[in-house]
C-alpha cells in the first residue's frame, strides 16, 4: 500500500535537490584546502548529532539485533563507507560539476547490476539509457584527457563510488532488514562510516591536521546539517511517499544545481563536455526510471 503524499512533499522536494545540488561546490571549497576525511569526520559529527536528535524526537530507538549486525556491516560498506571515504577524495581532483554527474549515474548502475545479479533483462528503454550513460561518461573522459590538467583516473574512481553506491541501493532493496528502521539503519551505516573515516584521517592525514578556519567551518556546517542530516531525512520520507518517476526527476536536477552552482560559486567552467554529459544522464535517468 502506497503512502498518500502532500502537497508540502514537493517543497521538501525542491529543498532536497537544491541543497543537495549546492553542497557539491561547497565540499569542493572546503577539501581544496584541508584534509578530505578529517572534513568528513567533522561533518559527520554535525550530521549524526542532529539525526540522533531527530531520533530521539521522533521516538526511535538505536538498537540492532546481533543477528542483523553482519547485513548491516555490509549495506553500510557499501551504501556509506566506500561512498564517503573515495568520492571526497575524487571531488578534490575534479570539477564539483563533473563530480555531481558521475555520482548520479547512480540509478543506471542499479538497472545493470539488476540484470548481472537477478538475470533480468533489460527493456528497450533502459537500453537507451545505459548508451546514454556511456555516451556521457564518453564526453567527459574525452574532455579530461584532452585537457593539460585532466585527470581521467579520478574520473573512472568517481564512476567507480557510483557503481558501488548503486550495488549497495541494490542489495538495500533486495534484502532489507525489515527489523530495523529505516532511520536507524542510516544512523548505524552513517556511524560505520565516520569511524572508517576517523581511521583512514589518524592514519593518513595525522601530519595534515588543524583547525578549520572560518569559511572551512561555514562548509562543514552547511554539509553536516544540509548534505546530511536533512538530507538523509528527506530523501527516506520522500522515496516512501512520492512516486518514483518524481524521485527520478529530482536525481536529474540534482546535478545540474551542482554544475552551475559550482560555476557561480567557485568560477568552474563549464564546458561542451558538460552540458553533453547533462543531456546524456538526464536521457539515461527518465529511461531507467519506472513509473
Amino acid at each position: 500500500m502506497k503512502t498518500a503524499w502532500k502537497p508540502r512533499d514537493l517543497v521538501i522536494l525542491a529543498l532536497l535537490t537544491l541543497l543537495w545540488g549546492l553542497n557539491w561546490p561547497v565540499m569542493k571549497f572546503a577539501v581544496t584546502d584541508y584534509p578530505p576525511w578529517l572534513f568528513r569526520v567533522w561533518t559527520m559529527g554535525i550530521g549524526l548529532a542532529a539525526l540522533a536528535a531527530y531520533m530521539r524526537w521522533v521516538g526511535v530507538g538505536f538498537s540492532v539485533s546481533r543477528s542483523d549486525w553482519a547485513r548491516l556491516a555490509w549495506l553500510a560498506l557499501l551504501n556509506g563507507i566506500v561512498w564517503h571515504l573515495i568520492s571526497v577524495y575524487a571531488i578534490r581532483n575534479l570539477s564539483s560539476g563533473r563530480a555531481a554527474i558521475l555520482g548520479y549515474t547512480m540509478p543506471v548502475w542499479v538497472v545493470i547490476f539488476t540484470v548481472m545479479l537477478d538475470k533480468t533483462k533489460l527493456t528497450t528503454r533502459q537500453w537507451y539509457g545505459v548508451g546514454a550513460t556511456l555516451v556521457g561518461i564518453a564526453a567527459l573522459l574525452w574532455d579530461e584527457l584532452g585537457a593539460l590538467t585532466g585527470k581521467p583516473l579520478w574520473l573512472f574512481i568517481m564512476l567507480a563510488c557510483a557503481a558501488v553506491w548503486g550495488l549497495g541501493t541494490l542489495e538495500t532493496r533486495r534484502k532489507p532488514l525489515p527489523n530495523v528502521h529505516t532511520l536507524t539503519l542510516t544512523f548505524w551505516v552513517l556511524m560505520l562510516a565516520s569511524a572508517a573515516l576517523l581511521i583512514g584521517t589518524s592514519v593518513y592525514e595525522y601530519p595534515q591536521w588543524r583547525m578549520p578556519n572560518s569559511a572551512q567551518w561555514w562548509a562543514i556546517t552547511y554539509t553536516g546539517l544540509a548534505g546530511i542530516a536533512f538530507a538523509h531525512v528527506a530523501y527516506m520520507h520522500l522515496a516512501r511517499t512520492l512516486p518514483s518517476v518524481v524521485m527520478g526527476l529530482a536525481m536529474m536536477l540534482t546535478p545540474v544545481v551542482g554544475v552551475f552552482s559550482g560555476a557561480w560559486f567557485l568560477n568552474e567552467a563549464v564546458r561542451t563536455a558538460d552540458w553533453l554529459a547533462l543531456a546524456a544522464l538526464s536521457a539515461a535517468l527518465l529511461s531507467v526510471v519506472r513509473r
